[in-house]
């Protein structure tokens, strides 16, 4: 996909499309220096050519998408505390959950203040995958 009104179309559920459709206009209205453009198959928001938070439509849910283990263990706390499943690289959000603005401003603060000089789209390996990193749901 190119284009995220291709990208929509291919979210059959209306009110999970609506749902997704909410959370990239929040985060567009929020910070509007990010880019919205379309890589790896995915809606992602950029800063300077930089990676800074990605999203991904799934039946049940959609993930927001975190650069790295270290990153998602930050912010495990607060996805816990809203009652959200999360892996490695994402934190699941139900499309009947309410939007988790403070979540997503939390993050989206985060990445462009780490990546403020970063010129590269990701972060070195070594800043993004640690071990010892904890997955699961609660």
């Amino acid at each position: 996909m190119k284009t995220i009104s291709a990208y929509l179309k291919h979210i059959s559920n209306p009110a999970h499309r609506t749902s997704f459709q909410a959370v990239l206009q929040w985060i567009t209205t929020n910070f509007p220096q990010l880019d919205l453009v379309i890589k790896y198959n995915q809606p992602m928001f950029l800063a300077h050519g930089t990676y800074i938070i990605g999203l991904s439509a799934a039946t049940q849910h959609y993930s927001i998408g975190l650069e790295g283990q270290a990153i998602t263990r930050r912010f495990l706390p607060l996805a816990k505390q809203l009652g959200l499943q999360y892996g490695h690289k994402t934190i699941r959000v139900p499309y009947d959950h309410p939007l988790p603005t403070e979540l997503l401003r939390a993050i989206i603060t985060h990445q462009l203040e780490q990546k403020r000089d970063v010129t590269t789209f990701w972060l070195p390996a070594k800043e993004r995958f640690q071990p010892g990193s904890d997955s699961g749901s609660v």
